[in-house]
């Protein structure tokens, strides 16, 4: 268990399972792939990968405790799986794309997960909203205006590269927004089956 000191100002709160060293360099490769085909995405840094889990934003100490609280009972509650990170999609839609994410093989795991990290902040009276879960890793964001093609997307998820997942721990980080991007930064991390 690891705790950062510093947390007199956290704006951009998350908790997520970060994306392991070894898997970044074959999705970066699958980006610089992506970008030939796609254009100018605003791309995300392959060492800043993660899946989020829950996104909290501006929160007191007092909730920060809680949040700890409720990452140690799920640590303890839950044992190391395996996942891998395939196929591509955008949210909204193709037509309005905003965001490319890649998915999760098997997805009940990690909504098993996220179930019990849901039932972790109830008990410690951090209640959130109960909307459907939806595992994915963002890899790039759509720059304003930009379109999308339906068959274009179906084309490259043709190409994407199957990539081993651990899910051995959950870290809460602090967000601070940047000109090159988001920096995050880890001031909790709890390993799972500790």
């Amino acid at each position: 268990m690891m705790t950062h000191k510093n947390t007199k100002s956290l704006d951009r709160v998350f908790l997520a399972i970060p994306v392991e060293a070894s898997a970044q360099p074959v999705i970066a490769a699958f980006q610089s792939r992506l970008a030939e085909s796609l254009g100018k995405l605003r791309w995300v840094r392959p060492d800043t990968l993660h899946l989020t889990l829950q996104f909290f934003g501006r929160t007191t100490e007092e909730n920060l405790e809680k949040i700890k609280a409720s990452m140690l009972s799920v640590g303890l509650r839950s044992k190391p799986f395996n996942v891998t990170i395939s196929g591509l999609g955008v949210f909204p839609n193709s037509h309005r794309p905003r965001v490319l994410w890649m998915g999760f093989q098997p997805e009940e795991p990690l909504k098993e997960l996220h179930d019990l990290w849901t039932q972790a902040l109830g008990q410690e009276g951090l209640a959130i909203e109960n909307q459907p879960f939806s595992p994915h890793l963002t890899i790039g964001r759509f720059r304003q205006g930009e379109r999308g093609s339906e068959q274009r997307l179906t084309d490259l998820a043709k190409s994407v590269p199957v990539v081993a997942l651990t899910v051995n721990k959950l870290v809460l980080y602090d967000s601070h927004l940047k000109p090159e991007g988001a920096e995050h930064i880890p001031i909790h991390q709890v390993k799972l089956g500790d």
